[in-house]
């Protein structure tokens, strides 16, 4: 056994010599590239010596939005494309390498878009509308995300990954901050209507889909252990999040977040007086999130006319739904969506889960693809109901959060942005494990 471990630190000196002596003749022609093969080689590395880097590299990245900071384009492949890539090769490893098992459970999802992947290339291939690389791209970036959802993780693990989610707003406030302090990027954005947004290291709308999922795993993990370190984080992201002054995300996240207060009424009528302190910190921390954020979000709710300002989205499901047309039954393909350009200034994409499906897969796969989520949803309800402790409380949790999640789908991308998809999918996967083994 030594000697084998001993084979092996041989073999990655000799793989690290080899790639160094390569990125840096690479490094003196394009020097971004030669950057990427050196950090894609050391996420390598990394991976081969811990299962546990995997996961802490691929959720770490998601709080940087690194599509804004560099212009990077390896053949044809931006960073997003990158991250997807990524997500593939962390499921083989860890399910051909390390041998961690899998459940198909859950695998409705990553059976569904199958199926419409297969439905979309006849309808591109058919068509000839647009190049059937797109199709795959859009597939196997939503396949590396279902796939997350039937690896069966340890207990130990899946508390790590709830524990990161927690983090990821955090994080990305940290490394905002610095690249502000360095002079990169600034660490708000100026938005139209004059409302200065904070957004860490990504821009207000995705570091609001990380304080999302962060909320979730905090109210979660709050319900099933009391421990006050989950209310501080709780409050810690909810305050990041008022600041980004997204309007939905922070109904979602009150919403979601309520169900503390039912918990601390609950406890109080058991005469467990402390909760009172709770609760009142709690009522405070609304109050204060609130007042920081209602006057913005009342400016960019409202435009100068008094007229409701949906942030361009009126116009942009208009177009896509015009786009949709005669093609009801079997879309234009996975990955059209990203090869249109709608007529509202910083909108590239729909905006809204159903109508990005309607426009790529038709009827028969917007309903196709959410019966499978639903699926999921429901199996995992199932052990929220069996749950003995605070079996009602946990319920109106999932309850809530599925609600919430839908409404964010109808009114954000919740399904294809890399800081709330994947998270989202990992949160899933991981409660997934915990509830079943509770």
């Amino acid at each position: 056994m030594n000697i084998n471990v001993e084979l092996r630190k041989v073999q990655y000196v000799f793989l690290v010599l080899i790639v160094s002596l390569l990125a840096g003749s690479i490094i003196s022609y394009e020097p971004l590239i030669g950057v990427v093969i050196v950090l894609l080689f050391f996420f390598l590395i990394m991976t081969l010596i811990n299962s546990n880097a995997i996961l802490y590299i691929v959720l770490l990245l998601a709080s940087v939005s690194v599509q804004y900071l560099i212009d990077f384009n390896l053949a044809g492949i931006d960073f997003v494309g990158l991250y997807k890539l990524l997500i593939l090769y962390a499921f083989m490893i860890l399910t051909l390498y390390y041998r961690i098992k899998i459940s198909y459970d859950l695998v409705q999802p990553a059976i569904t878009i199958t199926i419409l992947f297969l439905i979309s290339l006849f309808v591109v291939i058919s068509s000839k509308e647009f190049s059937i690389i797109f199709t795959i791209k859009a597939y196997l970036a939503y396949l590396g995300a279902f796939l997350i959802l039937i690896i069966s993780w340890s207990l130990n693990t899946a508390r790590k990954i709830i524990h990161l989610l927690i983090l990821l707003p955090i994080f990305s406030c940290i490394i905002g901050v610095l690249l502000d302090l360095v002079g990169i990027r600034d660490v708000f954005m100026y938005e139209y209507t004059g409302v200065k947004r904070f957004q860490g290291a990504n821009v207000p709308a995705h570091l609001a889909e990380l304080c999302y999922v962060a909320v979730a795993s905090a109210v979660y993990m709050y319900l099933k252990t009391e421990q006050n370190r989950y209310l501080f984080f709780l409050a810690l992201n909810m305050l990041i999040l008022a600041f980004t002054y997204t309007r939905i995300f922070l109904l979602a996240s009150i919403l979601l977040s309520s169900i503390i207060f039912l918990k601390h009424i609950k406890n109080i009528l058991r005469r467990k007086s402390i909760y009172v302190v709770s609760m009142v910190a709690m009522f405070s921390l609304f109050s204060v999130v609130l007042a920081l954020s209602i006057k913005k979000i009342i400016e960019r709710t409202f435009n100068y006319n008094g007229q409701f300002d949906t942030s361009g989205r009126k116009y942009a499901w208009e177009y896509f739904m015009q786009q949709a047309e005669k093609h009801e039954l079997f879309g234009r393909g996975l990955g059209i969506s990203q090869l249109l350009n709608p007529p509202v200034p910083g909108f590239i994409a729909p905006h809204n889960e159903f109508i990005r499906f309607y426009l790529e897969t038709g009827i028969l796969g917007t309903i196709l693809i959410f019966i499978s989520l639903i699926v999921v949803f429901l199996k995992i309800y199932r052990y929220f109901s069996l749950d003995e402790q605070d079996k009602l409380l946990n319920k109106f949790y999932f309850i809530g959060f599925i609600l919430t999640f839908l409404l964010l789908s109808y009114y954000d991308n919740m399904l294809s942005n890399i800081q709330s998809l994947y998270p989202v999918m990992f949160f899933l996967s991981s409660i997934y494990t915990l509830q079943k083994n509770n």
